[in-house]
């Protein structure tokens, strides 16, 4: 997947949910971050989720897995 800006947002093959990438910086912290959140699990009896990673120095911003 080419990324070149941000917030991306990649909808699920089910159609009903999907996950919104943010890239950024936290304050006091070395190093850049992605920000995935999801939307729509709850219409599946989940809770929604907000996973925050920290990218590897050689990691380039904008290769999302």
């Amino acid at each position: 997947m080419q990324v070149t800006k941000f917030p991306l947002t990649v909808h699920l093959k089910s159609g009903s949910a999907a996950v919104t990438v943010f890239s950024h910086t936290i304050d006091g912290v070395a190093g850049k971050f992605w920000t995935f959140v999801s939307d729509g699990l709850i219409t599946h009896g989940q809770q929604e989720i907000v996973l925050t990673v920290l990218l590897r120095n050689h990691e380039p911003e904008f290769a999302i897995p």
